[in-house]
């Protein structure tokens, strides 16, 4: 599809109902990691907006298109809306837990750096508590953490 087109269908997320935004996910979810850089930043938005306060099916989706996306625009991603994709990792259920760890593990050191340390200790609980695909996914993201951020962690976590 052109990137015309997408960006077409990702304005359905933004400004559909609710339908319309749980088609347009899927739709999007079939597109390349190409196309997908290729949103301008208020519609990624609107996508990372679903992964926060979307129902099932469209946390999902938005879930879909996130763990797609390159490196180089996931670091360019606010640092609020990192927050809301961490937040799932703290209040989602174990699917989700494992999905929001993957798509945070594309962004970088810096930006993992001003999660709040609550959200940090729920990635830190994914280590001891999770399953095989949690711990990998929050090891990853640990390991990008610089030593000033790291050496701030409870010392129960760290234990």
């Amino acid at each position: 599809l052109p990137a015309c087109l997408v960006t077409r269908i990702a304005e359905r997320v933004r400004d559909g109902d609710e339908l319309e935004r749980r088609m347009a996910l899927r739709a999007l979810g079939n597109v390349s990691s190409e196309l997908a850089s290729r949103l301008p930043m208020p519609l990624m938005t609107g996508i990372v907006e679903r992964v926060a306060d979307g129902d099932e099916h469209e946390r999902w989706a938005a879930f879909g298109i996130l763990v797609k996306l390159p490196v180089k625009l996931a670091n360019t991603l606010p640092a609020c809306l990192v927050t809301r994709i961490a937040e799932r990792v703290r209040d989602g259920d174990e699917l989700e837990r494992r999905m929001a760890l993957r798509a945070l593990g594309n962004v970088s050191s810096e930006l993992a750096s001003r999660l709040p340390m609550p959200l940090m200790t729920g990635i830190v609980e994914r280590v001891a508590d999770g399953d095989e695909h949690e711990r990998w996914a929050a090891f990853g993201i640990l390991v990008k953490l610089p030593v000033k951020l790291a050496n701030t962690l409870p010392a129960c976590l760290v234990t």
